[in-house]
């Protein structure tokens, strides 16, 4: 069973930044700025997705989301990947369980799925970003689980 450490999920201002892409299938992925500036055509579109027992399942997007921030994480992984996010999206993190990215520090390690497994990966360093004339980013919401996947990290929306 999932749980959920992060308090009112779907109002906070988790997001990404426009490169980051999200997972429609485990080979085929999205940017998040192409989403949304195609959002007519993406909503409704299904996503790789996984329920509260961890299991694989689609989804549906329902909206897509866009927003200025004036810093966000720039976090890099054990395997050289990489994500521009803000510190309060949750992700499914070691123990089962979302954590804000930004509560959860390096050394933490976080799920993924690929080649039809989870598996952990570690975060390897965390740096904070400020834009001072702010950026642009992203977020969607799914129909039924509100979880889906960024280049193969589970994440909450």
């Amino acid at each position: 069973m999932i749980e959920q450490t992060t308090t009112n999920l779907k109002n906070s201002r988790a997001s990404f930044t426009g490169e980051v892409r999200v997972n429609f299938s485990q080979n085929f992925l999205i940017d998040f700025e192409t989403l949304y500036e195609g959002r007519k055509l993406y909503i409704g579109k299904k996503i790789l997705s996984f329920d509260d027992d961890g299991n694989i399942v689609e989804d549906v997007i329902e909206d897509i989301f866009k927003h200025t921030v004036y810093k966000y994480l720039r976090v890099d992984f054990e395997d050289g990947s990489w994500l521009n996010v803000t510190a309060e999206h949750p992700f499914y993190s070691e123990g089962r369980e979302f954590v804000e990215i930004g509560k959860l520090g390096e050394g933490a390690r976080v799920l993924t799925y690929s080649n039809e497994a989870w598996n952990w990966l570690k975060i390897v360093f965390i740096d904070e970003i400020e834009e001072p004339d702010g950026i642009s980013v992203y977020n969607l919401q799914t129909q039924i689980m509100n979880h889906y996947f960024v280049e193969e990290k589970g994440v909450h929306n």
